[in-house]
């Protein structure tokens, strides 16, 4: 059975998302933190930004905080639920339910109560790492 970061990293080298690629063009520390630079101030900054800070105000501003926090969730969810077609059916519930889902509605907390993206910033850089230590 071919692992799960294996395809992804096809994927990722293959298209436009250069994320990954950080982990094939260095050996050792230097992959690890490309990965952790490209990926915290690029694509996890582009998301927070959008996510937690654009689209959760606005919800703030039509509906109750607790429905703006699971409806960015949500929202965060069906964008980042491409890559399920990649997994296996368990885990793909697990991670969309569990992993995305879960992570949106932590850093929407966050958000809302800190008023500020930065700590989802801290949050998902480390929750990305860990999953992509995990799977490699």
């Amino acid at each position: 059975m071919e692992c799960v970061f294996d395809r992804l990293l096809v994927l990722a080298l293959e298209g436009p998302d250069s994320t990954f690629a950080w982990l094939v063009r260095f050996d050792g520390l230097g992959q690890w933190a490309g990965l952790t630079l490209f990926s915290s101030f690029v694509t996890l900054y582009s998301e927070e930004l959008f996510f937690r800070d654009w689209l959760l105000q606005t919800l703030n501003r039509r509906t109750q905080p607790k429905v703006a926090v699971v409806g960015q969730a949500i929202v965060f969810t069906i964008f980042q639920s491409i890559l399920v077609f990649f997994f296996e059916p368990i885990q793909a519930v697990l991670y969309l339910l569990v992993y995305v889902f879960g992570l949106g509605v932590i850093l929407g907390v966050a958000s809302q109560r800190t008023q500020s993206i930065w700590p989802g910033l801290a949050v998902a850089t480390v929750a990305n790492l860990v999953l992509t230590a995990i799977l490699i």
